[in-house]
């Protein structure tokens, strides 16, 4: 199966779209970044490789994948990266697991999925705010989007998953009072680390106060997890 998806959200859509995708056949999504009426138009390219990859043997349970620009992706690790350029989707800090060359899926990776598929959510309407913490913060920002009763919050902190002391006393009190709190690196690649610090506001400290670590994941990836929150 390919479906087809506007570019500026399909990173959500097709990682949402993974945690539920319960089948062995691939489901591909793709798009196009120039329109039809510009020169070079990615669309027609995009789509032969997405339906390529689709039907490749190859590709069976690996989930949702992502394929633009002759590369394929998987739909947890994909980003876009740049607002105009053809190449724009990447998996930061993993690369893609493989490309379509003469009409052939050539895949250099096959990663085990990592989850179980999830059961289909409510349709709800959900308010996780993201919410981007510098260095200094005072927390007041985490204080005054919390009083709008979101379902989760996520926090994208510096490095490795590090808050200034009062953004982190202001989650743990949010979360004394029952809001799911995540945490995952701003940098757009990487991973947040468990036990490297232990300062006040460090990964370590923030973990042992309650807040849920991200991982490898993106803030917009995370979003989509507390969905079954």
């Amino acid at each position: 199966m390919v479906l087809t998806h506007g570019t500026d959200t399909l990173e959500e859509t097709a990682y949402f779209l993974d945690l539920l995708w319960d089948r062995e056949e691939p489901l591909v999504v793709t798009g196009a970044m120039r329109s039809p009426n510009l020169p070079g138009t990615d669309g027609p390219a995009n789509l032969l490789s997405a339906v390529v990859a689709a039907s490749s043997e190859e590709a069976r349970g690996l989930g949702v994948l992502v394929v633009l620009d002759d590369t394929v992706h998987l739909a947890r690790l994909v980003s876009k990266t740049h607002s105009t350029g053809v190449w724009t989707f990447q998996s930061p800090g993993w690369g893609p697991v493989g490309r379509i060359a003469e009409r052939k899926l050539r895949l250099m990776l096959k990663p085990a999925r990592m989850f179980d598929p999830l059961p289909v959510p409510s349709a709800d309407p959900l308010h996780i705010p993201i919410v981007q913490s510098p260095w200094a913060d005072d927390g007041m920002w985490v204080t005054a989007i919390a009083s709008n009763n979101p379902r989760a919050l996520v926090i994208e902190a510096s490095g490795v998953g590090h808050l200034s002391e009062a953004t982190a006393d202001a989650c743990e009190q949010l979360m004394k009072d029952g809001l799911l709190v995540a945490m995952v690196t701003r940098t757009g690649s990487g991973t947040t680390l468990e036990h490297s610090y232990g300062y006040p506001g460090s990964e370590e400290d923030l973990i042992e106060r309650g807040i849920i670590p991200g991982d490898s994941l993106l803030a917009v990836s995370s979003a989509s997890c507390f969905t079954y929150s």
